[in-house]
């Protein structure tokens, strides 16, 4: 009998198959799980049987020593059926625990492996949201709904076939009546899949909401912005309301609706039942045994009725999780890809292009060679595409056109990991894990001895500082390093790529964001950094790379100047422009050649 299309459409199946696949880790539990299920269903099906066999032959025949050892047997029956039911219940829970587990460790991994392109157009609450809301429906779904339905379609089918043993009249009116009663859930079933998943994207937006706002807080309250993002948030929340009113009253619905058709069969059994009795047709045990097994019957269609609305969010949110887990990286390992050697050449663009979306390009045919060994910097207005060719050198995205090279393969070629084993970044915005400062450290080489770590700590000049700190190394520094200063966070991150001990030193705007007494200070300890390295930087700040051995001078996508700080100046075109600006100058003579005031990191 076809309960809803829905039930057997290709998402519940690819949700079953799916399910199935981490089922197989815990198969011994799940034949326990089903001979729980099995007990159960055997009691619930003999019953009835004794209830005929009490009233045509025990209360008839007045026969004790029956009656008593029947009862005896229901009580042994019942204690059976009881401790199988709990050992359902634990059985259940724990397969339910153990393959949310799994499931969410193969969504975990499936992040790690996407390029950084998704994460640029994919908001934090949306996946949140899968993590949390989409995974509870599927829990439950696991835990109780498919053990349950399990046990209530087979009740309702043995339970129907016995109804034809006992008496195929009132069996018949039972089978049509049946089917009348799940047009409803057939016909709004649909309806209700559809609100359920639009109910689903709307609390994702809540969430995105609710997490920018609390990432934002510091500009919330700078500008006052408090009544426009609570506006804002009240906007969502009654979108989502309705989404809601309509997911939840048609889920009721399918429920109302067959449990109006249960209760017409039971006064119709009980009508067209009680004059076939009378008529002689069948007994009394007979009649109390039929609407003990249609009791059956009703229990389990009123089970299924509240699960399939369960069932059909649960394919909501596996629809989401099925989303997630289709995305595929935009940039990955070719299966002959080979593991990079020590950069010892030169690091090539030939002719790059590249745009993010399809857009106009950021990048246009863009060409130029850095030395190993070379300390070289990009500078140029915003948006000219200087953080973009970072992005290319530590292969986050791949060009459109031409092709980038270290020590002359095409980084297409290689592995991701060898190319990013040699390559240590320092940020702008250091992103520090809510951990303490010793495995934030480490992380630039997981087996590092605590040796090792405050040796790198020390040359990063934070140590002494560390060792002020109440507990030390293993002082936690919050969400996002936020229990410490700017300077002390991006000391810690220098510590952390001097541990990593990089070949190439990639700065990308490291001190924009300090006063200028840090800049001078962590300017300094780069410097020392940088010694006998490859540095690539990118920043805004033209008086931290006057000493590179290279400058290259971006606008608009495209190379438009190269060389150093001197020959620049003396081409008097946007690096001279960029430079007079910055120094608050006209025009620049020889004094302007003089060392910056806040140093500098190149060697």
């Amino acid at each position: 009998m076809k309960l809803h299309t829905r039930l057997f459409s290709p998402d519940l199946v690819w949700f079953l198959q799916f399910s199935l696949t981490f089922f197989q880790k815990y198969w011994g539990q799940w034949v326990l799980l089903i001979l729980a299920v099995l007990f159960q269903l055997a009691f619930e099906v003999l019953v009835p049987f004794a209830y005929q066999l009490i009233f045509d032959r025990a209360i008839v025949n007045r026969d004790a020593n029956f009656l008593i050892l029947l009862l005896s047997g229901l009580g042994v029956a019942f204690i059976i059926q009881s401790l199988a039911g709990l050992s359902q219940d634990y059985l259940s829970a724990r397969i339910g625990a153990g393959v949310l587990k799994d499931i969410r460790l193969k969504m975990f991994n499936h992040l790690q492996h996407l390029s950084l392109g998704f994460y640029t157009r994919v908001q934090a609450g949306e996946l949140m949201s899968r993590f949390s809301s989409d995974l509870a429906d599927i829990e439950r779904a696991i835990v109780i709904d498919i053990p349950m339905g399990t046990f209530n379609i087979l009740l309702m089918v043995i339970s129907t076939l016995l109804l034809f043993v006992v008496e195929w009249r009132l069996a018949l009116v039972t089978l049509v009546t049946l089917f009348v009663g799940f047009m409803g859930p057939h016909l709004f079933g649909l309806r209700v899949a559809k609100t359920s998943y639009r109910r689903r994207q709307d609390e994702a937006k809540v969430l995105n909401i609710l997490q920018e706002n609390i990432s934002a807080q510091p500009v919330i309250r700078n500008f006052g912005l408090q009544k426009l993002a609570l506006f804002q948030f009240r906007e969502q929340l009654i979108v989502l309301l309705h989404s809601s009113l309509r997911s939840n009253f048609y889920s009721v619905l399918l429920g109302r609706l067959s449990n109006l058709s249960i209760n017409f069969l039971q006064l119709l059994i009980i009508g067209f039942g009680a004059f076939l009795a009378m008529r002689g047709y069948l007994t009394t045990g007979a009649l109390v045994g039929f609407i003990s097994l249609l009791l059956n019957v009703n229990i389990a269609t009123d089970g299924l009725t509240q699960q399939v609305p369960a069932l059909i969010r649960t394919t909501s949110g596996m629809l989401r999780i099925k989303e997630l887990l289709a995305e595929q990286p935009e940039v990955t390992d070719l299966a002959d890809a080979l593991p990079l050697s020590q950069l010892a050449k030169d690091i090539r663009f030939e002719n790059v292009t590249f745009n993010y979306y399809g857009t106009q390009p950021i990048l246009d045919k863009i060409s130029f060679t850095i030395q190993v060994g070379e300390s070289v910097a990009f500078v140029g207005p915003s948006g000219s595409g200087k953080s973009t060719i970072l992005n290319l050198l530590v292969r986050f995205y791949d060009p459109n056109e031409g092709s980038v090279l270290f020590n002359g393969y095409d980084l297409r070629q290689v592995t991701q990991a060898s190319l990013r084993a040699q390559i240590g970044t320092v940020f702008q915005e250091t992103f520090l894990f809510n951990t303490t400062i010793r495995e934030n450290i480490c992380l630039g080489k997981p087996d590092a001895t605590d040796v090792e770590i405050e040796a790198a700590a020390k040359a990063a000049e934070i140590h002494d500082t560390i060792r002020r700190f109440p507990q030390g190394y293993d002082t936690v520094v919050g969400e996002r390093g936020g229990q410490i200063s700017g300077g002390q966070r991006q000391r810690i991150a220098i510590a952390r790529a001097i541990l990593r001990n990089p070949a190439i030193l990639i700065l990308d705007e490291a001190t924009s964001s300090l006063d200028p007494e840090t800049e001078l200070a962590i300017n300094t300890t780069l410097s020392n950094l940088a010694i006998g390295r490859t540095v690539i930087s990118v920043t805004h700040r033209l008086t931290s790379v006057v000493n590179c051995d290279r400058i290259f001078v971006l606008e608009r996508g495209k190379l438009i100047e190269q060389g150093t700080h001197k020959e620049l100046l003396k081409l008097r075109s946007l690096y001279y422009r960029l430079w007079c600006k910055q120094r608050g100058e006209s025009q620049v003579g020889e004094n302007s050649l003089e060392q910056p005031k806040l140093g500098d990191f190149s060697h």
